[in-house]
């Protein structure tokens, strides 16, 4: 009788466990449009307190949006987005528990002025080999 009680008891801190693991944190910056340019995803350590993960997206494309997911069952961290430098910055704490996961995903639209100075410019350069080789 007491071998069941201990393992009920045990069964039930279990199960508490599972439901906390599952925990995920969403972080989103910006409006949810366009088409994902840059995802990535990893792990950060326990002592590691401060993550930055550079966003690198075509030199064509707008970033517009911006998710952040982490998995920490203990406590949520501190997300921060720097529009400037394109960069996610992921805090814990100093005493917070920072083992966890983290996913990011970043939607951008096309800049037509700059997708057309590229390619005017790689159109212009082809234009002028072609003309150096004629008077050759």
């Amino acid at each position: 009788m007491r071998s069941l009680l201990i393992l009920t008891f045990l069964c039930a801190y279990l199960k508490q466990l599972e439901c906390l693991s599952s925990t995920e944190d969403v972080f989103e910056f910006g409006t949810n449009e366009g088409r994902v340019a840059f995802s990535t995803s990893g792990n950060i350590g326990l002592l590691e307190k401060n993550v930055k993960i550079p966003i690198k997206v075509p030199y064509c494309m707008d970033l517009t949006y911006v998710r952040v997911v982490v998995d920490n069952w203990k406590a949520p961290p501190k997300v921060d987005f720097d529009s400037e430098i394109n960069t996610i910055n992921i805090k814990y704490r100093l005493l917070q528990f920072s083992k966890s996961s983290y996913t990011v995903i970043a939607k951008g639209v096309l800049n037509y002025l700059k997708f057309h100075l590229i390619r005017f410019s790689v159109s212009g350069a082809m234009k002028l080999e072609k003309i150096g080789e004629l008077k050759k």
